[in-house]
């Protein structure tokens, strides 16, 4: 007798994904099916059609939470005889940060730059390389201050259950000198 296979891939090979990330699964099956997502420890299954893989982004499913994606076939061989394969995974906050510009520089030489980055989320670290800048274990609704800064660009990196964000942050001077 003759036994499909079904094996999830996923082309990120991890189990969590943070909010927003987006996230492709596929059997290694050439036969069609049908399939599922729903929301662990429920019943209610919603189907994702009947395509050869499966493209998400993890910001269209209702909550954080553990998800079940299922991909059910009848092998042709067997025709009243349903296979199923299943593959959890658990969506994640990822790290939110708002980055608000206070005040420009003057100039080059006059370092009157100043902006806040507010922690929206609870943060394992935040780091802004270029001002040597590490924190960790930041709390939500924290307010960090960055002051007295020259003109340049700014790589602030922040970190959630080993999920990095990176925001980029050009601090301009108001009035460049003329050469």
């Amino acid at each position: 007798m003759y036994h499909h296979r079904l094996i999830f891939k996923s082309r990120n090979q991890q189990i969590k994904f943070a909010r927003g990330s987006s996230f492709e699964l596929e059997t290694n099956t050439p036969l069609t099916g049908k399939w599922f997502i729903r929301k662990s420890e429920t019943s209610q299954k919603t189907s994702l059609g009947n395509p050869f893989n499966i493209s998400m982004t993890s910001s269209t499913l209702p909550e954080i939470a553990n998800y079940e994606v299922i991909f059910s076939v009848f092998d042709p061989n067997l025709p009243t005889c349903r296979s199923e394969r299943k593959v959890t995974f658990e969506i994640q906050e990822a790290s939110k940060i708002q980055i608000n510009l206070i005040e420009e520089p003057d100039d080059c030489a006059n370092p009157y730059g100043n902006f806040i980055i507010q922690a929206s989320t609870a943060l394992d670290s935040i780091v802004v390389s270029e001002l040597d800048f590490v924190s960790g274990n930041t709390l939500a609704g924290t307010i960090l201050n960055f002051e007295n800064l020259r003109s340049q660009t700014s790589d602030i990196r922040s970190f959630t259950n080993d999920y990095k964000i990176t925001n980029l942050l050009i601090l301009e001077e108001k009035a460049p000198q003329l050469a």
